[in-house]
């Protein structure tokens, strides 16, 4: 093996120390079956909220689970589907219905807990049995502690004011649904975050990203570059350097906006494992961890005891890292050494030759 072969490998090992180990959490609970989770970074873990047990889990890095809370009024008869850690209030939010079953009428409410005595702060109706069909769906707060919910049968956005009152917001328009599947067709809006005074919202059903001022309820569908749609959009996160990570069941999308979310531009995306059905993502520093829900065996009457949370990494990040671009320039500086060393060898030994 040459010389030059051997700077090589230690080059491309280099590349590779550089990027961050990403983390893949297994878990175990029976049927579990998550729809939504959050980074909760006062305690070091994540909280899950489970579509079938109805109720809250923690979930720590190294992969041990267990109860948030027992509360007896939604434990074994309900689904939770939105989770918000609500750091600022230090409580987690979290939209609860009633029942099984997609898009039946149920009784729909936010609750909210704090996460140091896990007591129930907050329990909010939504909607009341036996009126229209609801579905909601996720959950987020601005910084006055009012929360906000997703309803996506009629692609809505209702208010929970702080003092819990809760109303209608805003009614968003429907745009072209790409989906075929009738279940899916009726899939409206579905995720959505706060960031600057506004309300980032997915549309499931269209791949839409819809900005809704909060102040004044002015609505508009985001223009993304190069008309790109995001096909099954669902949950939604804000990292600390403001971009925008978006996940369906195949893809995880990085957005970037500089003119306050007018217009976003497709920053990177990645490609998801399609068995694993990811329908939420969290963000942790600027650590990106999607959920694996695999709702869709649930929905075939399977039983599921094996779940995971997978950190995923864009490649534009990585290309972006501060360290992969030292190891490169030290790897340069490396090879530039062994090539002086070289001419000045083959100098000394010229020279020789020729006294």
């Amino acid at each position: 093996m040459g010389l030059w072969t051997i700077v090589v490998l230690i080059a491309l090992r280099g590349v590779a120390d550089a990027k961050s180990e990403l983390q893949l959490i297994k878990y175990k609970m029976p049927q579990l079956y998550p729809e939504s989770f959050d980074w909760d970074r006062k305690h070091d873990r994540f909280i899950v909220g489970s579509t079938v047990l109805g109720k809250l889990v923690t979930l720590t890095d190294t992969g041990a689970v267990e109860d948030f809370v027992s509360d007896s009024d939604l434990e074994g008869q309900s689904e939770v589907h939105g989770v918000f850690v609500d750091a600022r209030r230090n409580r987690v939010l979290a939209v609860v219905e009633a029942g099984r079953g997609e898009f039946d009428p149920q009784v729909a409410r936010l609750v909210a807990y704090d996460l140091d005595s896990k007591k129930r702060t907050l329990m909010v109706t939504l909607s009341e049995e036996g009126t229209q069909p609801y579905f909601f769906k996720d959950v987020c707060a601005d910084n006055e502690g009012n929360a906000y919910v997703t309803e996506t049968t009629s692609n809505s956005v209702w208010k929970v004011t702080s003092s819990g009152e809760a109303s209608l917001f805003v009614t968003l328009p429907q745009y072209e649904i790409l989906q075929s599947e009738p279940m899916f067709a009726q899939a409206g809006v579905s995720g959505l975050v706060f960031v600057d005074g506004l309300l980032l919202v997915s549309q499931f059903n269209s791949g839409a990203l819809i900005r809704v001022k909060v102040s004044d309820r002015k609505v508009e569908k985001v223009k993304v570059a190069d008309g790109l749609t995001m096909s099954e959009a669902d949950g939604m996160a804000i990292r600390q350097d403001g971009a925008l990570v978006v996940v369906s069941s195949h893809t995880a999308w990085l957005l970037s906006s500089r003119d306050f979310w007018h217009s976003a531009t497709l920053v990177d995306k990645v490609v998801l494992e399609k068995t694993t059905y990811s329908t939420s993502v969290a963000v942790k520093d600027l650590r990106v961890y999607v959920l694996a829900s695999y709702l869709h065996e649930d929905l075939e009457g399977l039983s599921r005891e094996d779940f995971q949370i997978e950190e995923i990494e864009f490649p534009a990040d990585v290309a972006n890292n501060p360290l992969y671009l030292l190891v490169i320039v030290g790897m340069f500086g490396l090879l530039v050494l062994i090539w002086k060393f070289q001419v000045n060898q083959f100098n000394k030994s010229y020279t020789k030759k020729r006294m």
